[in-house]
């Protein structure tokens, strides 16, 4: 995600696109990043796990999640962050629609 933030200051507005090229190298670039990110999956998937004893006795996902829920600092950093990013973009998926009866334009 941080490099497609610096990717969008970096290149020219839309204003400014007149040809496929820019669009073909974006798509290239953003294509390359997603193969990246699937080989560093893929590869992470296959190295063996650590043994430890704390990961020995967790044995399935279900424990695992009442375990990070039963944390209050996951709960805490739950409703710190998720609650409001849902609601942010909530919020900035139906801003439009809504304020558009009282005349507000989508540029503002």
């Amino acid at each position: 995600m941080v490099l497609g933030y610096l990717l969008g200051a970096f290149l020219p507005g839309e204003n400014h696109i007149h040809t496929l090229t820019l669009i073909h190298t974006l798509t290239l670039i953003t294509a390359l990043i997603a193969t990246d990110a699937g080989l560093c999956l893929v590869g992470a998937l296959r190295l063996p796990p650590q043994a430890s004893p704390e990961s020995a006795s967790v044995t399935s996902g279900l424990r695992a999640f009442r375990a990070a829920s039963g944390n209050h600092h996951v709960r805490r950093l739950c409703a710190v962050v998720a609650i409001p990013m849902g609601t942010f973009i909530a919020l900035a998926t139906f801003v439009q629609p809504l304020l558009a009866p009282a005349g507000v334009p989508e540029s503002t």
